[in-house]
């Protein structure tokens, strides 16, 4: 669904936030866990 929206969907291991404006990467690992998908924007993370 993500794609479908168009965000680029990458893998954890192959990040490229310069892909696209929109870019969700799968599996992320945060200062608490996991996320199953953290999007980035320019490339903040939201």
């Amino acid at each position: 669904m993500l794609a479908d929206a168009g965000w680029v969907v990458q893998s954890k291991k192959k990040v490229d936030l310069s892909a696209n404006k929109g870019v969700a990467v799968r599996e992320y690992q945060t200062g608490v866990g996991p996320a199953g998908n953290v999007l980035f924007v320019d490339p903040s993370p939201l």
